[in-house]
């Protein structure tokens, strides 16, 4: 296949993607006649519809009439050929109240028998006047071909001399891609703005506000001495002085008449005072276990203490 040509088909299948919604793998309603025609000229039509199609993935697809047809021709190798394809049911009758009669009245199979092939493939690819299973159509009837331009989003596809031709955009297919493209572009604009749920119009009021700025750069306020001071609380000031224990000093009362007890030496023990905080060692308290206790009378007089002898 040319280069350009092959262009124009990729560029023509991207058009029926976007606009009537085909996907691959496409479904490819085959004729009888069109699978006669690959045989004879030795064509290998699996190939061949890929590439007209521009994908990897085909699904062909025969309907009952047109395998009838093959049988009759006799020709093993289109026959053969013809089995392998999945095969699709014929809707005989139109989806109306008038031809519900019909339906109970004839058959399925005796309308199939009667059917011509390409009345069958019409009646599988048109259904209420559109392609609704869109099928891509490849047959080699021309009165088909003909019928099948007037209905919208129809690819067709026919053989040439052992050359397979994908058919450009029919006027119906043009005029409808030219509506569906005009309803993009305008269907934002005249669209009806539809009305929020109430929740949303709350929260939607809420962030209407000023917005706060961001914690990262906010500086912290500099708290000075002072103010630290007053933010502490009275009650741990109150605690604080009262876990604090005054030291007393303790004098040491002498005795009535006496400036002290006298050892041999002529020294006189004297009773150390106790400074504020001032460590005791042990020679302090030595010399307290040697200093005898008073006892005082009622008078408040200070008895001295009798000697054993």
């Amino acid at each position: 296949m040319r280069q350009k040509r092959a262009k124009n088909y990729k560029k023509q299948m991207q058009s029926y993607h976007l606009n009537f919604k085909f996907r691959e793998p496409y479904q490819v309603l085959v004729d009888h006649d069109l699978i006669i025609e690959c045989v004879e000229h030795k064509y290998d039509l699996l190939k061949g519809l890929q590439r007209t199609l521009q994908t990897k993935e085909v699904k062909p697809m025969i309907t009952q009439h047109s395998l009838n047809k093959l049988f009759e021709s006799n020709n093993e190798e289109a026959i053969q050929l013809g089995k392998t394809f999945e095969r699709r049911r014929t809707l005989h009758f139109e989806n109306s109240t008038e031809t519900q009669e019909k339906k109970l009245k004839y058959n399925g199979s005796n309308a199939a028998r009667k059917m011509h092939p390409s009345e069958a493939i019409y009646k599988s690819v048109v259904v209420d006047g559109s392609n609704v299973h869109r099928y891509v159509v490849a047959t080699q009837d021309p009165s088909l071909r003909g019928r099948l331009r007037s209905i919208p989003g129809v690819p067709l596809i026919h053989m040439n001399r052992a050359i397979m031709l994908l058919e450009p955009f029919s006027p119906a297919s043009e005029r409808a891609r030219q509506l569906i493209e005009a309803s993009k572009l305008t269907s934002g604009l005249n669209a009806v703005k539809r009305k929020a749920p109430e929740g949303d119009e709350e929260q939607a009021k809420k962030r209407k506000g000023p917005k706060a700025p961001n914690p990262l750069s906010v500086k912290k306020k500099k708290v000075s001495k002072e103010d630290q001071g007053k933010r502490e609380r009275p009650e741990e000031k109150e605690d604080d002085s009262q876990s604090v224990k005054k030291v007393r000093r303790k004098r040491a009362k002498r005795k009535d008449g006496e400036g002290g007890e006298s050892n041999e030496g002529g020294e006189t023990d004297e009773v150390p005072q106790l400074v504020k905080d001032s460590p005791r060692t042990g020679e302090d308290n030595e010399t307290k276990e040697e200093t005898p206790k008073k006892e005082t009378n009622s008078e408040g007089k200070d008895d001295v203490p009798m000697s054993d002898e």
